[in-house]
């Protein structure tokens, strides 16, 4: 038993330090080395939990999607003002790397290889626990609107697509001035869609 816990500990920490690598250099950027000194762990460990560089990056996307579930951006969203602090959580997370990074998620998604469908399918299963939410709220509000113009999804997907942008102006301006401009406009742009302006 304890060698099984202890086997666990070993293989979360490689994954927790390849996460931190690939969310700070890039996934290319990152070799196997870099991950076994960053752990503290040795070749044979990671070849143990993990057959290659790829298994690893699942891994760590797998972790992104089941942190997701108990995030921020998957509670329930009953007001404006939720809609509001969903989007500016990414600048706390931001302001906590000094802008320094960008969006774990993005990051993978940006280095994924085009045919790799098991990465694209994890990235895409945590990017709809993060609309989650959002989707359940303008529902509420568009049931309100006699032939309504957006839909839910539609709406959600504006929401994230905005602040992956504008994370990545953040992280090019080392501040938060893109993110505020781009939340502030959005919020307008959404009560005018749902006639809350």
């Amino acid at each position: 038993m304890a060698r099984r816990r202890q086997g666990e500990e070993t293989r979360t920490r490689i994954i927790e330090a390849a996460a931190d690598l690939f969310h700070r250099d890039g996934i290319h950027a990152v070799s196997v080395d870099d991950v076994l000194a960053a752990s503290g762990t040795g070749k044979s460990q990671m070849y143990h939990y993990f057959r290659s560089k790829d298994d690893l990056v699942l891994a760590v996307a797998e972790r992104l999607r089941d942190g997701a579930r108990g995030s921020p951006l998957a509670q329930p969203i009953s007001s404006w003002e939720g809609v509001e602090a969903w989007l500016r959580v990414h600048i706390t997370a931001m302001a906590g790397c000094d802008f320094a990074r960008g969006c774990p998620v993005g990051t993978l998604a940006y280095a994924r290889p085009e045919d790799h469908e098991a990465l694209r399918g994890l990235v895409a299963a945590t990017y709809d626990i993060q609309r989650g939410p959002l989707i359940a709220f303008f529902e509420s509000r568009l049931a309100k609107i006699d032939n309504p113009t957006w839909n839910a999804d539609a709406l959600a997907t504006l929401c994230l697509a905005t602040i992956q942008g504008s994370m990545i102006l953040a992280r090019n301006d080392g501040g938060p001035t893109a993110m505020e401009q781009s939340i502030d406009g959005l919020m307008r742009l959404l009560k005018h869609a749902l006639g809350d302006d």
